[in-house]
């Protein structure tokens, strides 16, 4: 049954997924990976409240999964609460340092606190790991371009085109340094 809801969830089918995931959980309530996507459905429908509680569960039964706590690093933002969100995106770095999820919504949130320099520490630390995450090359480049560094914000949203070419908001962006630069 979880697999079938899977790929309900993958197909964009969040209602029949959810409830192939209460299903299985009125027969096994502690199952944290039904849990778990229950509460992905859950911030997936901005229901962030419901999401927090759901994935914190399932992070209680399953222990300290990155994945978990990464889709509850986002629920917590997506409800406001930056610090929570901090925290939950550094615990799932300790058991996976190079997360690329984990590692982009912390620099994202960084980045929306202000802690500016923490944020371009983040990517550049993920960069220089494995420089090949479309996502990370575009929040670093519009963390240099908001930084000034148009050159560096160029590089990397070249980068992440090279990879993705497909990236409409990347290759908005590069425009947009095109046009500051005068060209």
């Amino acid at each position: 049954m979880l697999e079938q809801g899977r790929q309900l969830h993958m197909e964009g089918r969040l209602e029949e997924a959810a409830a192939i995931y209460k299903k299985i959980l009125s027969k096994d309530p502690r199952n944290a990976e039904a849990l778990h996507l229950l509460g992905v459905t859950s911030l997936q429908n901005e229901d962030f409240p419901l999401a927090i509680r759901l994935i914190r569960d399932s992070i209680a039964i399953a222990g300290e999964n990155p994945d978990y706590l990464n889709n509850l690093g986002q629920a917590l933002y997506g409800a406001g609460d930056l610090s929570g969100a901090l925290e939950s995106y550094r615990r799932g770095l300790k058991g996976n340092p190079l997360h690329p999820d984990i590692l982009n919504n912390l620099g994202l949130t960084l980045n929306d606190l202000d802690r500016l320099e923490e944020a371009q520490e983040v990517y550049e630390t993920a960069l220089a790991q494995d420089g090949s995450w479309p996502d990370i090359l575009h929040n670093y480049g519009v963390l240099m371009q908001a930084r000034g560094n148009l050159e560096k914000a160029q590089k990397s949203y070249v980068e992440a085109l090279r990879l993705e070419p497909r990236m409409e908001h990347t290759q908005l962006s590069l425009g947009s340094v095109f046009n500051e630069k005068g060209n």
